[in-house]
């Protein structure tokens, strides 16, 4: 018999899927903007090259930043064809080369390549930032989200913390203590109520790695905090951001709805 649970997870998935098969065949261009990339005008650019577009079945995207901060602002050209085009530093002289490249659908010479830059990186939380839509669900979705989620609520509190005991995964606060050790000490805890509290203020010079998440991939952080809530016995989940990261609020309270 099939679970419940498991039969309305792959219906979701199954929808999400179906809906984004509309965009098949069209072009889309991602406009990577994060906090990094929006102090340098990347949310206005993407803003003026899609009210300054005149073509059809072109979908323009803004995303999180995939961490090539050095580049930004960066636009990324899936055009239908199959080719893909990279501008990197981008301003607004440039988007005239980038209106023209799809009006003709023709692939312009590739920017600076990056390939060097992550073949050196195992991207774990980061992978999909740069190039998913944080504010659709469907593409998460679509992308594997929340099958991890899935897959800790078909195994007990206890066993899920003991796969991640046995994963030797440590927290990224600097002190490396053992997550799955948070997790047993809250669970039994004697306590009628216990609460998760994720901190993504940054507040030590220099450690911008929360925002990325929150502004790429804000669902990867909700299904965590989930997991952890499972596992650890928590019934309510508290998130503290930083009050001046604006687009970390926005692009988290919009996956929240």
């Amino acid at each position: 018999m099939i679970d419940p649970m498991v039969s309305s997870y792959e219906q979701m998935v199954f929808d999400a899927v179906t809906r984004l098969e509309n965009r098949i065949g069209r072009t889309r261009v991602v406009v990577q903007v994060g906090q990094c990339s929006a102090s340098v005008g990347a949310s206005l650019l993407a803003d003026e090259l899609k009210n300054g577009l005149n073509v059809g079945d072109v979908d323009v995207v803004k995303t999180g930043c995939d961490g090539a901060c050095f580049a930004a602002p960066q636009v990324i050209v899936n055009y239908q064809s199959g080719n893909v085009s990279y501008f990197q530093n981008v301003n607004y002289t440039d988007l005239t080369e980038i209106r023209n490249s799809l009006v003709n659908n023709e692939c312009r010479k590739p920017g600076v390549n990056l390939e060097r830059f992550f073949s050196l990186q195992h991207l774990s939380l980061m992978s999909g930032v740069g190039d998913i839509d944080p504010y659709s669900l469907d593409e998460y979705l679509s992308y594997g989200g929340y099958h991890g989620l899935l897959k800790a609520l078909c195994m007990t509190p206890a066993d899920v913390t003991l796969e991640v005991a046995q994963s030797g995964l440590l927290g990224r606060g600097g002190a490396y203590f053992p997550t799955s050790r948070k997790w047993e000490t809250a669970r039994n805890t004697d306590s009628p109520e216990r609460f998760l509290v994720v901190n993504a203020e940054e507040g030590e010079p220099g450690l911008f790695k929360d925002r990325h998440i929150l502004e790429g991939m804000p669902h990867r952080l909700l299904e965590g905090a989930l997991i952890a809530a499972y596992a650890s016995g928590c019934s309510k989940c508290y998130v503290y951001v930083n009050a001046e990261a604006n687009l970390s609020s926005a692009r988290l309270s919009e996956a929240i709805r």
